[in-house]
């Protein structure tokens, strides 16, 4: 499996189920992105991330 970097543009963050207390953050973090070029250009995406 090749892996490849692609540039995105964050439109959005939405960080409201986010729980911080104090010491540890978790849950999701939701994202809207445009993808400015390759296969994908022009193109919108909703993302979650999951690492916090």
């Amino acid at each position: 499996m090749v892996a490849s970097l692609l540039l995105m543009l964050a439109l959005s963050t939405d960080e409201s189920d986010i729980h911080d207390t104090g010491l540890i953050r978790t849950d999701d973090r939701r994202c809207r992105v445009r993808i400015p070029g390759g296969q994908f250009a022009a193109s919108l995406a909703a993302m979650l991330d999951k690492s916090l």
